[in-house]
């Protein structure tokens, strides 16, 4: 089954556009089609890498207040790219960018995992969570507590690490 990796970008300083030239190529290779939403002040040089990958772009303003907006946009493009038909996968791409660089075995075991489920969430890792910004760190700790207390498990791929 095909994958489609669907994310959303806010670079208005360009910062993404070294490493994106860098890691794009082989991490694209793992993906039918890719799909960008991205903000209307990303910098024109990573739009247009972007464009040089085939990527399906489509660009809205700059919005804090409507971040999930922009999520729930790149996956209807996934969607549309894909005719429905494989999985998908949305992450924000300096989380995938990292993940390729710090453990691309991981990666690719957790991405042939995806297919064999409906529904997956990726959590982190405490070394993960250690290098988030603290506003992200315990925005996450919260929602991760809630949902152990809700299910009565974690709901990520910690499992999938065999050390």
């Amino acid at each position: 089954m095909t994958l489609h990796l669907a994310t959303s970008i806010a670079d208005r300083e360009g910062e993404l556009h070294d490493k994106l030239t860098q890691i794009l190529p082989a991490l694209l290779t793992r993906f039918g089609s890719f799909s960008a939403q991205v903000t209307q002040e990303t910098d024109q040089k990573v739009v247009s890498l972007l464009g040089q990958y085939l990527a399906v772009v489509d660009q809205l303003p700059s919005n804090v207040d409507h971040i999930g907006m922009h999520q729930r946009r790149s996956v209807e493009l996934a969607l549309s790219s894909s005719g429905g038909q494989g999985t998908i996968l949305y992450i924000d791409i300096d989380h995938l960018l990292r993940w390729f660089e710090l453990d691309v075995v991981e990666l690719d075991r957790v991405l042939g995992f995806l297919p064999d489920y409906d529904c997956s969430v990726i959590g982190r890792g405490p070394l993960s969570m250690a290098t988030l910004p603290a506003r992200l760190r315990e925005t996450e700790r919260w929602v991760n507590h809630t949902f152990i207390l809700a299910k009565g498990f974690p709901w990520d791929y910690r499992w999938l690490r065999q050390r």
